[in-house]
């Protein structure tokens, strides 16, 4: 009977090591993923600081055109 007990334990501890292996070789492919990523999501992150320069700058022309177009509009 005792050995019926090892058995079972020993059955149970591999079959939980079989889920950490696949649950580790699931997260080493995820990880190799992510380092494929790594390049383009450089280069969004570049774009999206010329993208919020661009866009600043647009706001404050659009600001002194408004500034302007009230001077204007007082003058009138």
């Amino acid at each position: 009977m005792k050995n019926d007990h090892i058995a079972v334990l020993l059955e149970n501890l591999t079959n939980q090591f079989k889920g950490v292996t696949k649950v580790v070789i699931d997260l080493a492919g995820d990880i190799h993923e992510l380092k494929q990523l790594i390049p383009d999501i450089r280069e969004l992150k570049s774009d999206i600081k010329i993208i919020r320069v661009a866009v600043t700058d647009q706001t404050h022309q659009l600001n002194d055109h408004e500034d302007r177009i009230i001077s204007l509009e007082q003058v009138a």
